[in-house]
């Protein structure tokens, strides 16, 4: 996390911490955590990874859903003891008072063919409606479904844009990840559900005012955020972990994944702030107090902002603007004047003249 953001975060939290705010982690599970609230089961879609008295959503094989839930709501850890014991950290969620609803879409240890009926379009949009009917303020989407250009069979996507227009009639706000480039999703491709007008689409920051390579581009307007995260809540245990296993070794929590829970709990501050706001009203908050040029979020940003008067205001746009030749168009104009206002001085001087002559 860059400096300025978390600069961003620490005045956020006087103004808002997520209290009351439901968030919705449509993901692989998230495992419950002492730094993370008591989870609400929303959902199991995957049925694969069963433990005794623990909900299929709460088992996190992946690791993924987990720290993207961490994202937005790990609780801060100040220490105990006086003096300072030295058990304090830095670790703490954008939104550490939100809480966390829990729905397992997909996994990677159990999605293994095309053909899989785990993690589809169909299943988020299953997932969707759960986390609507489980009382959600904001919905988090890291999981990606991504196709070559545009769809050629658009009804097979009504059930999720279904959902996504359910959730906007119903106040939730969504936002999604707008994809990683891969050989699977080239540049080009349609990646839902960030395609959809009601979804805040986020791309990954690598440095402050740098996108990712990797980071597909969205085709609404840009919105980023960081993508690489240091260190997360592990889900094996109560401590932190700082990367992935994989079968080729292990890999960094870094993507489109984990830019979007920044914006999920900057919208969440903002629900708790403003909770009669629509979800069109939060988004026009987060996009307009964003950087214009990268979209970088900014959390106090968007909890500072002074909407414009008028609903039809677009967006701020960069106007960059190039050196030319001096106009001295306005010199000339003003010493024209000059010229005339002295004929008329001087005139005015000799009329006067011929007047006294006169008389």
């Amino acid at each position: 996390m860059d400096e300025h953001l978390r600069e961003s975060i620490s005045h956020a939290h006087e103004l808002a911490t997520g209290a009351g705010i439901k968030v919705a982690v449509i993901d692989t599970g998230v495992a419950p955590h002492p730094r993370l609230p008591p989870l609400i089961p929303g959902g199991d879609l995957i049925g694969a990874h069963q433990q005794p008295r623990l909900p299929g959503e709460f088992v996190d094989c992946d690791g993924h859903g987990t720290i993207v839930a961490g994202i937005i709501a790990t609780r801060p850890n100040t220490g105990s003891g006086w003096p300072f014991d030295g058990s304090a950290d830095e670790l703490i969620g954008i939104a550490p008072a939100a809480e966390i609803i829990a729905i397992k879409q997909t996994s990677a240890y159990v999605r293994t063919t095309e053909d899989s009926l785990v993690g589809t379009v169909s299943t988020l949009a299953d997932s969707i409606h759960r986390a609507i009917d489980a009382g959600a303020h904001v919905i988090n989407i890291s999981v990606v479904s991504c196709l070559p250009g545009a769809s050629s069979d658009p009804a097979q996507f009504q059930p999720l844009n279904s959902a996504l227009d359910r959730a906007e009639t119903s106040g939730v706000i969504v936002v999604a990840a707008a994809g990683n480039l891969s050989p699977t999703c080239a540049a080009g491709s349609t990646v839902y559900p960030a395609h959809s007008d009601t979804v805040l689409a986020v791309s990954a920051r690598e440095q402050p005012h740098v996108i990712a390579a990797y980071s597909i581009p969205s085709s609404q307007r840009i919105l980023s955020a960081p993508s690489l995260v240091g260190v997360g809540l592990s889900p094996r245990n109560d401590g932190f972990a700082n990367a992935m296993l994989i079968q080729s070794g292990s890999s960094p929590f870094e993507g489109t994944s984990f830019a979007a829970p920044v914006v999920s709990a900057t919208a969440a501050l903002l629900r708790q702030r403003f909770p009669q706001a629509t979800p069109q009203e939060i988004r026009d908050r987060i996009i307009y107090s964003s950087d214009p040029a990268r979209g970088a979020i900014d959390p106090y940003a968007a909890l500072s902002f002074v909407p414009p008067d008028s609903a039809e205001t677009t967006p701020p746009e960069i106007t960059l603007s190039f050196p030319s030749a001096p106009d001295t168009s306005t010199q000339k104009r003003g010493l024209n004047i000059l010229a005339l206002l002295g004929i008329c001085i001087v005139l005015g001087v000799l009329l006067k003249g011929l007047s006294r002559l006169k008389n």
